[in-house]
């Protein structure tokens, strides 16, 4: 009989030695949602052609709590990583502007051994991203909408305007970066 109480006890003393005190369990940290976009070949309703429009591709969680600065590093690295083979993006300044509201600064940085198109691989420039009709649409598409985020709810940018190796993006034949874009919240 004694043994049996014991072949009960050890059981029930584990159990229940088990539930003592645990240090509070933590939530998980709230996350917002940031938006990866890109151009979409679409025949919209009434129209004859097709027009490439920006679409949501991907869907970044960052944690609430962090400052905007580094909600915009986070969205800088996984547009790079998942659009543009890691090619640099440097936030150069997020300033606040009395007409456009938050302000932000984008330079498009090429790798080391960039020395001019051909210099290096295939689409591990810029360059490349930045060639034809098509190309150069996406690419605009994928920064402009990617950093402005025109459905987040919360306090984002209002504006961008992108550089290339530290100089301002003007009129080039396939994109549509030029200026300060103002995202229409």
């Amino acid at each position: 009989m004694k043994k049996i109480l014991i072949l009960l006890a050890l059981p029930l003393s584990l159990f229940f030695g088990s539930c003592g005190s645990r240090e509070a369990q933590t939530e998980p940290a709230e996350n917002d949602t940031l938006v990866i976009y890109v151009g979409r070949d679409t025949l919209l309703p009434g129209e004859e052609s097709f027009r490439m429009v920006p679409v949501s591709d991907r869907l970044i969680a960052v944690p609430s709590g962090i400052e905007l600065s580094e909600k915009i590093r986070l969205l800088a690295d996984s547009i790079s990583a998942c659009c543009f083979n890691n090619l640099q993006m440097e936030i150069l300044s997020i300033d606040t502007l009395p007409v456009t509201g938050v302000f932000l600064r984008v330079n498009l940085v090429e790798f080391p051994n960039y020395e001019g198109p051909g210099t290096i691989e295939p689409y591990l420039s810029w360059y490349d991203f930045f060639q034809g009709s098509m190309g150069g649409m996406n690419t605009s598409i994928v920064l402009r909408e990617s950093f402005l985020q025109p459905d987040y709810e919360g306090a984002w940018v209002d504006a961008v305007a992108f550089y290339y190796q530290g100089d301002p993006i003007g009129a080039w034949d396939h994109l549509l970066l030029e200026g300060v874009l103002a995202s229409g919240k």
